[in-house]
């Protein structure tokens, strides 16, 4: 298997470059071995792969299909050793990343804090932004995002999710004259977090198996959830919110969980990275660091 890899290898830089001298000077290898591993691997498939002559040498037509497989492999050769490297590393350098605005703020923030922390030789540059970044051209290890993700082009990873609950005032509640509960949700001024018009929106709510959509025109809305907190915390209705952000204005006294059997709502949180065989050992590092901190551990 290694003199069959060593002839593969040395056959694709020779296909390359259209030359054994070529080849040879390219990988720092004499001569005769690269003809010598060259000839034992068309021995071992039982085809030729190059017409030669004294003033010419190219492919033969399975040569030429053979060159693409010679060219993956030697790819993920070298993948692997520069990954295998990596793993010997301690995380340092410059990683710069992205992360949705409140998600980012409230929650990824104090996690990435927590890891420079951890590892000093890292050199982090974080910019919070809801507008989708082209990770190549801009140059970016990775990006924290939230909703399905479909990019193929791109490496997603699963690093946790965002549930939602509904949240009212205390004075809100106390106000009204019956017992909030799914089939009476829609009767009640909500809140919704988009800003569009005010068109009929629906809530999925789900406490088990039980599912109830929740079917209403919004009283009010808002660009984001920060903005939709403050207009129920002001008893103006019920609004969808993160847990991350309406649990701690319940633990202030300024907001109450409205069903709290029921989520209001589950959101994927993905990793995304340009490449795997390109990632670095801060940048996979961090993304452990980050999953294992969404998942409480």
């Amino acid at each position: 298997m290694t003199r069959t890899l060593n002839g593969i290898v040395l056959f694709t830089k020779v296909a390359e470059l259209g030359s054994f001298t070529a080849a040879a000077k390219a990988l720092g290898v004499p001569l005769p071995t690269v003809s010598r591993r060259v000839a034992e691997l068309e021995a071992d498939i039982g085809l030729r792969l190059f017409h030669r002559t004294t003033r010419r040498l190219s492919l033969t037509e399975v040569g030429d299909r053979y060159l693409e497989h010679g060219r993956r492999i030697v790819e993920e050769l070298i993948a692997a050793g520069t990954e295998a490297a990596n793993t010997k590393r301690e995380p340092a350098g410059r990683l710069k990343l992205t992360a949705p605005v409140l998600f980012g703020r409230d929650q990824i923030a104090p996690i990435v804090a927590d890891y420079l922390a951890a590892y000093p030789e890292v050199h982090c540059s974080f910019h919070l932004s809801d507008q989708t970044v082209d990770l190549v051209e801009q140059g970016y290890d990775l990006a924290i995002r939230g909703g399905e993700l479909t990019n193929s082009a791109m490496i997603v990873r699963r690093i946790g999710q965002i549930v939602s609950g509904l949240y009212a005032s205390p004075d809100f509640l106390a106000r009204q004259g019956e017992k909030v509960e799914p089939g009476n949700l829609g009767r009640y001024p909500l809140i919704d977090v988009r800003a569009d018009s005010l068109r009929r929106r629906s809530w999925m709510l789900s406490s088990g198996r039980d599912q109830r959509e929740v079917i209403f025109t919004p009283r009010h809305e808002a660009s984001d959830a920060e903005a939709a907190a403050q207009l129920a915390e002001r008893g103006l209705g019920i609004c969808q919110l993160p847990t991350f952000i309406g649990d701690r204005r319940c633990e202030a006294g300024r907001l109450t969980r409205v069903l709290p059997s029921f989520l209001a709502g589950e959101v994927p949180v993905s990793a995304i990275y340009p490449s795997q065989h390109g990632q670095t050992p801060a940048a996979r590092t961090l993304i452990d660091f980050i999953a294992a901190r969404l998942a409480g551990q």
